[in-house]
């Protein structure tokens, strides 16, 4: 299957560095955002209907670098509305949270979601 020329972009570089052609792993991947929180404040309903308005749209995964403190899964919104997301076979990818190695500080932590966290090395977590 030959691809349209416009999934293409031609003579790119990176500050005329590795110039060439660009082109994505998911050529046909379109891009859906959704506001969930507002300058007056970030409520569960917001959280809820971005994450019901998704599935209903048909996306095929939702990311997302937010999280809440931490709740028990059965009352936690993000939890709950990623687990109606992966029931309709959407994948839901969510930020594993910035607190540190405490317990307690991973958020997003549900076997349903993708869990994702960064990584560094450090003197401190050598000594660990």
């Amino acid at each position: 299957m030959v691809l349209p020329y416009w999934n293409f972009a031609k003579g790119v570089s990176h500050f005329g560095y590795a110039s060439g052609t660009a082109r994505g792993v998911a050529q046909r991947a379109r891009l859906a955002v959704y506001k969930l929180s507002f300058k007056e404040g970030t409520f569960t309903s917001d959280l809820i209907a971005a994450m019901d308005q998704a599935v209903a749209d048909g996306v095929d995964m939702m990311s997302f670098s937010f999280g809440s403190r931490f709740v028990p899964m059965y009352e936690d919104a993000i939890s709950i509305a990623s687990f109606g997301a992966m029931m309709q076979g959407v994948l839901v990818s969510a930020s594993a949270g910035n607190r540190g190695l405490d317990t307690g500080t991973l958020k997003n932590g549900s076997p349903w979601i993708l869990c994702v966290a960064s990584g560094h090395t450090d003197g401190h977590l050598q000594e660990l």
